[in-house]
C-alpha cells in the first residue's frame, strides 16, 4: 500500500512539473510580442485610376532599421488595399536612405531604374510624402548611386 501511495504521489508531482514547465514557455513567448514594438505610419500610393495619390495607414515593426529605411521597404511591398496601386516597381532597388539636417536622401540604384512619366510623378510623390509625414524630415533628395542627379527616369527632378 505505501509503495502505491508514493508512486501516485510521485505521478502527481510529474504531471505538475511539466505543465508547470510548459506554462513557463508559454509566458517566455508571450514576452516576446510585448517586446515587439510596433508603429503607426501614413503611407502614400496611387489610387486605381493612377491620377492621385492616397494615404494608407499601416502598422510597422520597429527593429534595428532606421524607421525612414521601414518606411522605404514597406512602401515597395504595396498597399493593403486592393484599391491601390503600387508606387516602387519590384525591380527598383533602393540602395539606403539617411537623414541630414531634416532632409532625408534615398539613393537609388541606377539598374532597374526604368520607367514612364507617371511611374516616375508616383515614384518620387509617394516616397516625399510618405517620408516628409515624420516629424523629423522636412525634405527628400534623391541620389542615384550614391550621386547627384538631374532625373531618375528620364522625365522629371
Amino acid at each position: 500500500m505505501p509503495k502505491k501511495i508514493l508512486a501516485v504521489t510521485l505521478g502527481i508531482l510529474m504531471i505538475f512539473s511539466l505543465v508547470a514547465c510548459s506554462q513557463q514557455n508559454k509566458d517566455i513567448d508571450n514576452n516576446k510580442d510585448v517586446n515587439v514594438k510596433e508603429k503607426d505610419v501614413i503611407l502614400y500610393f496611387a489610387d486605381d485610376k493612377l491620377t492621385s495619390l492616397v494615404a494608407e495607414k499601416v502598422k510597422v515593426q520597429i527593429d534595428e532599421k532606421p524607421l525612414e529605411e521601414i518606411i522605404l521597404d514597406r512602401l515597395k511591398q504595396g498597399p493593403k488595399s486592393e484599391k491601390l496601386k503600387r508606387t516602387i516597381a519590384p525591380h527598383i532597388q533602393i540602395l539606403g536612405v539617411e537623414v541630414v539636417n531634416n532632409t532625408a536622401r534615398v539613393n537609388i540604384s541606377s539598374s532597374g531604374l526604368h520607367g514612364g512619366s507617371t511611374e516616375e510623378v508616383f515614384f518620387i510623390a509617394s516616397i516625399v510624402k510618405s517620408l516628409t509625414e515624420l516629424d523629423y524630415i522636412n525634405k527628400v533628395q534623391f541620389l542615384v548611386d550614391g550621386k547627384k542627379v538631374e532625373s531618375l527616369m528620364g522625365i522629371f527632378m
